[in-house]
């Protein structure tokens, strides 16, 4: 069994064999020169995994692993079955979670932090966000169908309110449930990545509602608006994020950038590849 150096110290990337991803952050460690380990798991893929919890020791395929930092993606491309990417996930995260010493980005984000939590502590830490209402009552959202609407749990794409009231199941003036209901905001679109001390700013251009419907959705890297950043710093480190992408959207009367949501596992490979990497260098600085 090889003992890798205590020099070396690596990076230890866990994640699904097909995670875009997770292959653009190994393309920029290697681009850099650092140390790294891979745990990749697929359905093809079948890493060799023990974790004697008697010493403390892991091993990986054969050699035993000691590394000073992780970064953990939950698969969702590589497998049809989510309790094994749930196991993978679940086992990596326990043992960076026992290893106080080893960098962890998030190690101290709570788990469960909801949608409109978020806009509430968006808007005290600075940022503008969109006129909101959370309601299931039908009458009053029948007067706002100028507005957008999206589940308070997330999961589904942003669409125009009077549609989704054509086909919303009701009884007498009750929803099913309740939604987030918005007022309708315009490109530009924004996302901004946090990594560690570091933010990347990117436009999204698309012409649908929700830019993940539109194929054609490009992103271009733009320069960082100051006050934005000073905002989602201080959210991001009021909800332990040390990596993490906040979207925003212009509001078509007042021209000013409005927070949209925080997501702290956030996709970044197409950004990467419209950006030299911008979204992993930043990774691999806070990892270090």
């Amino acid at each position: 069994m090889e003992i890798l150096s205590a020099r070396s110290k690596p990076i230890l990337v866990a994640g699904g064999d097909a995670d875009l991803n997770i292959h653009s952050l190994l393309q920029e460690l290697e681009h850099q020169r650092t140390p790294h380990v891979r745990l990749l798991a697929g359905s093809e893929t079948h890493p060799v995994l023990t974790w004697d919890l008697a010493d403390d020791v892991l091993t990986i395929d054969g050699e035993i692993v000691a590394p000073r930092a992780v970064f953990l993606r939950h698969d969702v491309f590589s497998t049809p079955s989510a309790a094994r990417a749930y196991a993978w996930y679940t086992t990596v995260l326990s043992w960076a979670m026992a290893h106080r010493d080893v960098r962890l980005l998030n190690r101290h984000h709570a788990a469960h932090l909801l949608k409109p939590q978020q806009l509430l502590l968006a808007r005290q830490s600075g940022l503008d966000i969109p006129a909101t209402v959370i309601s299931n009552d039908a009458s009053a959202l029948e007067a706002m169908r100028d507005r957008v609407v999206k589940p308070v749990a997330g999961g589904e794409y942003t669409q125009p309110l009077d549609t989704a009231l054509a086909g919303a199941p009701r009884r007498n003036n009750a929803l099913a449930s309740p939604a987030i209901v918005q007022e309708t905001l315009v490109p530009p679109e924004l996302r901004i990545y946090r990594a560690g001390d570091r933010f990347v700013s990117f436009h999204v251009v698309a012409s649908t509602l929700d830019y993940r419907t539109d194929s054609r959705a490009r992103v271009e890297p733009v320069k960082n608006d100051r006050h934005l950043v000073a905002g989602l710093r201080k959210l991001t480190d009021t909800l332990f994020l040390e990596f993490a992408a906040a979207d925003f959207k212009q509001c078509p009367k007042t021209k000013r950038m409005l927070f949209l949501e925080v997501n702290s596992g956030p996709m970044f490979a197409a950004f990467d590849a419209a950006s030299d990497r911008a979204v992993s260098r930043a990774l691999v600085r806070a990892l270090r």
